[in-house]
């Protein structure tokens, strides 16, 4: 499999610690609807050309958000 971003596994442990004043929920929310509003401290940048490694913008509707952000932050059975 190609890696084709940070692993979302554990969003739960750390969604809520990324942004000061913001929840785990509207910190994943907010990624999604502007992925350039805060640009994590791990991200090391793109090795391809012009445009590579730049967050597309969804444009989901607010039921997709909200449904991405509960799978994101629902408790694992640990078995993934």
């Amino acid at each position: 499999m190609t890696d084709a971003g940070p692993s979302l596994a554990a969003a739960p442990s750390w969604a809520g610690d990324r942004v000061e004043g913001l929840s785990a929920e509207e910190y994943i929310a907010q990624s999604m609807r502007t992925p350039t509003a805060f640009i994590s401290p791990a991200y090391r940048g793109s090795t391809g050309g012009p445009g590579a490694g730049q967050m597309p913008l969804l444009q989901l509707s607010d039921a997709e958000i909200d449904a991405i952000t509960a799978y994101l932050l629902a408790p694992s059975d640990g078995t993934d």
